[in-house]
């Protein structure tokens, strides 16, 4: 029936009075010239497959598997701890490499006792400040906010308040999953991200590592489906020492959000608060987050630009306590240019005359990689410890 001509089953092909094995020696060359066309397996390729698998089932039935199986079957962690069949997800293109699942860290919903002192602590600009999100976002609104405030002033306590309200009043929706997400919280650097639980911008959208490409290449359907399917609840996204993120960067992100939401709106039509100091560290090789993107400078022309949706909230009240609190009012007035004697007193009492007297556990900066390789060498040399080894 496939590889030769026929006008009617029954008469042709049912019918008990046709001589079936006649007719397909009679054809013979005919069937096996139509049947080269489409490229199928040789006979004796399936028969010895065939033959293979009634072997090994007829193993399995006489009393168990004696054989060996397949390491890239193993289940993950145990002998085989560096492929996951269920956690990777290889595109189908040939210039793309295999696309890993990602981790994508949920917020856990905390007590409701935790939650109350929680917000206690919020002073009344804290507290505004989240009755404006929880209320936009509850009214289906899209928004764009940018939080900022100097050392101290509680940005990170109100990001987790605001990712508790959110959790609390989604998740109790009749319908909803509770473990979906709903706040991605985001920063550009993984010491950043992980200060509040998050991960990184380059990790979450899968944008480019490099810090010279200027043009963002779409990714593929495949990558932009498994990204989506960790998103598709999400309400809103929260990114932490925003003035680390320079405008090619900014422009990525809207531009990978607008592909996995398939949205023209900006940023995929999910809301962002962009949280930190612009008086902090600046991007790295970048231009400033408000700045047009280098390779079109006109293009505030064409419409408005990213940064002028942004809406702009400033903490100013220090809510550090004791000495964390004086030195957090110390660098508020260097970073002002407005130091006191005593604050120029409190930062020379931390300066030593070595590298001796540094406390272990004190936070090392260093200007170059290089410096920062030689101090993690001198520091693992110290171990007694046996180094373990990557896996290859």
């Amino acid at each position: 029936m496939l590889y030769i001509p026929w006008r009617n089953e029954v008469d042709e092909v049912e019918n008990e009075n046709i001589d079936q094995q006649t007719i397909y020696k009679d054809r013979y060359q005919e069937i096996v010239a139509n049947r080269q066309k489409f490229n199928v397996l040789d006979e004796q390729v399936i028969d010895e497959a065939l033959k293979l698998a009634e072997d090994r089932s007829n193993q399995l039935d006489d009393g168990g598997f004696g054989g060996e199986i397949d390491d890239e079957f193993m289940p993950y962690g145990l002998d085989n701890p560096i492929y996951d069949p269920f956690n990777h997800i290889i595109d189908k293109k040939d210039d793309e490499a295999p696309v890993k699942h990602i981790a994508f860290p949920t917020p856990h919903q905390i007590s409701d006792s935790e939650y109350e002192a929680l917000i206690s602590k919020l002073n009344h600009k804290q507290y505004q400040f989240l009755n404006v999100v929880q209320d936009s976002l509850i009214e289906g609104e899209t928004f764009y906010c940018t939080l900022s405030g100097p050392a101290g002033t509680g940005k990170s306590h109100l990001i987790t308040a605001i990712t508790q309200s959110l959790l609390r009043h989604f998740n109790s929706i009749p319908g909803n999953n509770p473990e979906s997400l709903k706040v991605l919280l985001c920063a550009p650097t993984g010491k950043a991200a992980f200060n509040i639980g998050g991960i990184t911008l380059h990790a979450a959208l899968s944008l480019p590592v490099s810090q010279y490409g200027e043009e963002l290449i779409p990714l593929h359907h495949d990558t932009v489906n498994t990204i989506y399917c960790n998103l598709y609840d999400l309400k809103l996204i929260i990114i932490d020492d925003y003035s680390m993120v320079g405008a090619r960067l900014f422009d990525h992100i809207n531009s990978r959000l607008q592909q996995i939401f398939k949205s023209d709106a900006i940023f995929g039509n999910i809301s962002i608060i962009l949280c930190g100091d612009n008086r902090q560290l600046p991007p790295v090789r970048d231009m400033y987050i408000f700045c047009p993107v280098k390779t079109n400078p006109y293009k505030e022309l064409c419409g408005t630009y990213l940064w002028d949706h942004f809406n702009y909230f400033e903490l100013s009240e220090i809510m550090r306590q004791s000495e964390d609190k004086s030195f957090a009012v110390a660098l508020n007035n260097m970073a002002f240019g407005k130091m006191t004697d005593e604050d120029v007193q409190l930062i020379k009492s931390r300066e030593v005359d070595s590298i001796d007297q540094i406390p272990e556990d004190t936070m090392h900066l260093f200007c170059t990689n290089a410096e920062v390789d030689a101090f993690n060498e001198m520091k693992l040399s110290t171990f007694k410890t046996e180094r373990a080894m990557p896996n290859i």
